[in-house]
């Protein structure tokens, strides 16, 4: 059965705020050209590999499998750039979403090092059957470092090789809304990072961080589509 895309609600044009620095006019991505991976998983319960599709023209994407973490990422490196892209939630399911910095293109490599931001909907405790037990999520915005492979429990509670550096200013204890969209404003160099949702200035940060693409993430959530994904200088 072909899958469905929901395209009726996502936003199609960048929004130019007073609290965002001037740039270039934005150059709309071609997603038909990105490529999917997932992150490896060994232990004993179903954790199904994302399963990300593209939309008529290159300009929207949905990924529809409620399974392991999962990353859609672009063929050019991420830095330098201020980068655009709304999240249209769906109902049903409180889980993450968000986009890697940075990205290691092959998430099984022991010494990739990216960043990672993600946003839950609600606070939640689960056994990812990995045997280490329970891991806990906190529902909110946040930014964390991954280095090496992370486990499925590591990335749920950002623990373990997934370091958290910083919470959304305002979003950082408050869950996403069902059946939103919400614009997402990037800005990413080698060392700083400056995240505005909604015109919200969220995430300001400053390190050593690293050189690579950009990637679409999604963790146990269905259903979520991402549109107007832009780059500008």
């Amino acid at each position: 059965m072909a899958r469905r895309i929901r395209t009726s609600v996502l936003a199609t044009a960048l929004v130019t705020v007073a609290a965002l620095p001037a740039a270039a006019a934005p150059v709309a991505v071609d997603l038909s050209t990105w490529t999917a991976f997932n992150l490896p998983y060994s232990g004993a319960a179903t954790a199904e590999p994302g399963d990300w599709i593209v939309g008529p023209a290159g300009v929207t994407v949905g990924q529809d499998v409620n399974g392991r973490p999962t990353f859609f990422a672009s063929p050019e490196g991420a830095d330098g750039y201020r980068i655009t892209t709304t999240f249209t939630t769906p109902t049903g399911d409180d889980d993450f979403f968000g986009l890697a910095l940075g990205f290691s293109t092959d998430p099984a490599d022991p010494t990739s090092h990216y960043l990672l931001i993600d946003w839950k909907q609600d606070d939640q405790t689960v056994d990812w059957l990995e045997g280490s037990g329970t891991a806990t999520a906190s529902a909110g915005l946040a930014v964390s470092r991954v280095t090496g492979v992370p486990t499925l429990g590591e990335t749920w509670s950002h623990t373990g090789k997934v370091v958290e550096l910083h919470r959304g200013a305002t979003l950082g204890a408050t869950g996403w809304v069902d059946e939103e969209s919400y614009e997402f404003v990037v800005e990413y160099t080698l060392n700083s990072l400056d995240v505005w949702v909604d015109d919200s200035h969220e995430i300001s940060i400053v390190g050593d961080f690293p050189a690579g693409p950009i990637a679409l993430y999604d963790f146990s959530q269905e259903e979520m589509n991402y549109s107007a994904i832009t780059f500008e200088m």
